[in-house]
C-alpha cells in the first residue's frame, strides 16, 4: 500500500509544481498549451503523443530538477 500511495503523492506533486512553474511563466505556459492544441486538435491525448511534445516533457523535467518529489520514497 505504501508503494501506490508514494507512486500517486509523488506524481500529484510533480504535476503541481509544473503547474506553478507555468503559472509564474505565462509566456511559457501559453507556449506550452500551443504544442498541445496544435497537436491534438479535439481529441485525447496518447501515450505516443508525448514524444511530440517537446516543451510539455521540457517544463516536467524542469519541475523534477527543480522540486524533485524523491524525498517522499524515504
Amino acid at each position: 500500500m505504501t508503494l501506490l500511495v508514494a507512486g500517486q503523492e509523488t506524481s500529484a506533486i510533480l504535476l503541481a509544481w509544473a503547474a506553478a512553474l507555468l503559472a509564474h511563466n505565462p509566456d511559457q505556459q501559453a507556449a506550452a498549451r500551443g504544442e498541445v492544441d496544435s497537436l491534438l486538435v479535439g481529441r485525447a491525448v496518447t501515450a505516443a503523443d508525448t514524444r511530440r511534445l517537446p516543451l510539455v516533457e521540457a517544463v516536467v523535467l524542469e519541475a523534477l530538477r527543480l522540486y524533485s518529489p524523491a524525498y517522499l520514497l524515504c
